[in-house]
């Protein structure tokens, strides 16, 4: 499954919200400030319309937790995804293309693409 990419979307593996995240998905779902959460069952996205939104939210949870955004200029445990052009730096663990239905999507590397999780609006 892959989840929606719009405008700009963070993407953070599930795996890794539950190993460093405190209180896991769960938590970082309700600390999401806006209605774009949506999730697979690999990966975990919300959405922004700017890049000064999407700094003060990564700000924000690596404060708060043990994520790390970039390891040498590559995305460590978590991705800056642009609708348009993919990743804005390098994703070992992530995909990028059009799904299905024309929409732009993330889906962890090597795993099937499949459905589209988008946001329960």
């Amino acid at each position: 499954m892959a989840v929606l990419v719009a405008c700009i979307s963070i993407i953070v593996p599930v795996r890794t919200l539950e190993e460093r995240y405190p209180g896991g998905v769960n938590r970082y779902e309700v600390d999401c400030p806006n209605q774009t959460f949506c999730r697979d069952e690999y990966l975990t996205r919300i959405g922004f319309m700017g890049p000064a939104d999407v700094e003060w939210f990564v700000d924000s949870i690596t404060a708060n937790s043990a994520l790390t955004l970039l390891d040498e200029g590559v995305f460590a445990d978590i991705a800056v995804v642009d609708s348009t052009f993919g990743p804005t730096a390098p994703c070992p663990w992530l995909e990028f293309g059009v799904c299905d239905d024309g929409q732009s999507g993330c889906w962890l590397r090597g795993t099937d693409r499949g459905d589209l999780a988008v946001p329960a609006f």
